[in-house]
């Protein structure tokens, strides 16, 4: 079997970094080196690293000043890798002993550029099932073209990237971002780029917890709406005679932009006038942008409703967030 490159970008991970890392140590397959991207950490998150590679020659550590988003520190990790395929992993997540084992065996079975595994997402002390990628109904001996599967990901995630066994080859010419989610664009461009795509019954544990990077409120978050427009923009290039995606990808730019209008005015006390300004400003930014007689046309009712101008735009968008949570209807973003 080919040697695995894991990359694991980090950020203040002290609280989980060592069951995550503990969990790569342990995996039955042995041929693959860990890649640990410390990305300006402020807790004992590179002391923890600095341990595991002083006692484990497979271990190494690259220091980095903060970028405050994922893609950057991945970007530097796959760099550095010396193996035929990368694996992700988050520094809070868990991989189970067979991991690496049974993706590469599925490789191996398909000749697939990207084996996906079945992520699984859990509460923050991985106790406590909350949802899995792709459904247990999915069939996990499909094999897709790069093509098929990087659609399946557009206006929402069918199956997950994380931790997916990926040739490290496809990381070449893709366009990385410094917002602080640029890597849900990336991601789909290796999608895109790949020839097979297959599946494996492989579990990633995905924690889940308040103080994670993508779940905190933070003006950051707002970021998302330009990393929105750039998957459109690829989607309408790529797809251009498929509908369903294009349908797929506006309506998920919008429905993104509904809540993060929404939530630049609902919740925010703990932003200062300055940062208000701010995401207010770049949602009016986002709306202007957005093709509003394109979303018309997938989306008629809704488009006449809302395509007025921004501050009615975000009136309307206010109450709907704050009926949604009456019926306690929880968003997640595409």
């Amino acid at each position: 079997m080919s040697r695995v490159s894991l990359i694991v970008p980090i950020y203040n991970a002290g609280r989980f970094l060592n069951e995550t890392l503990a969990s790569i140590q342990a995996q039955s397959f042995k041929d693959w080196e860990c890649i640990l991207v410390n990305d300006g950490s402020t807790d004992d998150s590179e002391s923890i690293c600095q341990s595991f590679v002083q006692r484990d020659n497979r271990f190494f550590l690259l220091t980095l000043f903060n970028n405050g988003c994922a893609d950057l520190p991945i970007a530097n990790g796959t760099c550095a890798a010396t193996g035929e395929f990368c694996v992700i992993i988050g520094h809070d997540d868990y991989i189970e002993p067979d991991y690496l084992k049974k993706l590469l065996f599925r490789q191996q079975q398909t000749d697939a550029d990207i084996v996906c595994s079945i992520v699984q997402g859990c509460l923050h002390e991985l106790k406590g099932y909350m949802y899995q990628l792709p459904e247990a109904s999915f069939d996990f001996k499909s094999v897709l073209s790069g093509k098929e599967a990087c659609a399946f990901c557009i206006g929402g995630w069918h199956f997950s990237a994380n931790g997916m066994l990926y040739k490290t080859s496809l990381n070449n010419g893709i366009l990385r971002g410094h917002y602080m989610n640029s890597d849900e664009f990336s991601t789909r461009q290796i999608f895109y780029k790949a020839q097979k795509v297959a599946f494996s019954d492989a579990r990633y544990l995905y924690r889940n917890h308040p103080n994670s990077i993508s779940r905190m409120r933070s003006p950051r978050l707002w970021e998302r709406l330009i990393v929105d427009e750039q998957v459109e923009r690829f989607a309408l290039s790529n797809y251009s005679q498929d509908s369903s995606v294009k349908k797929r990808a506006i309506l998920g730019r919008c429905l993104n932009l509904i809540h993060l209008t929404a939530a630049s005015y609902l919740g925010t006390d703990a932003f200062n006038r300055q940062q208000k300004n701010t995401i207010q400003g770049g949602a009016r930014f986002a709306f202007s942008r957005i093709d509003w007689s394109t979303v018309k046309e997938y989306w008629p009712i809704h488009g006449k409703l809302l395509f007025h101008s921004f501050w009615w735009f975000s009136v309307v968008c206010t109450f709907y967030v704050i009926i949604r949570r009456i019926r306690g209807k929880e968003y997640y973003y595409n």
